[in-house]
């Protein structure tokens, strides 16, 4: 989740949700992009394939499935964390101050 601030007499600012997964090998996560669509990218200085998207209706599919089949780690708690960015975001509540300081609070809490 990221929030870009411009400079100016207003201050705007952009938000995007972001889902990403890293992986040593691009197998899975060709499947993934395969079924919800997507980006891969293949960073060598970490010598690892990312999977990235910023489409809500990706996040939609992401959620469904993580809300059926979920999480057995730390990574579940995560996971909730960047579902309530979403629905921050899709109830609008990004457009007023106190909830863009919902989300800079989950962003802080969601870095690796």
């Amino acid at each position: 989740m990221n929030t870009y601030e411009t400079e100016g007499l207003k201050q705007l600012f952009s938000v995007r949700l972001e889902f990403k997964i890293k992986q040593k090998s691009n197998t899975i996560l060709d499947l993934i992009k395969g079924h919800i669509g997507g980006n891969i990218t293949y960073i060598d200085s970490e010598a690892l394939y990312h999977y990235t998207s910023t489409s809500f209706n990706v996040a939609n599919k992401v959620i469904g499935y993580f809300d059926k089949y979920h999480l057995n780690s730390s990574k579940h708690i995560r996971y909730l964390k960047w579902r309530k960015a979403y629905r921050i975001i899709q109830r609008k509540g990004h457009l007023t101050q106190a909830g863009l300081d919902k989300l800079r609070t989950l962003k802080g809490n969601l870095r690796d």
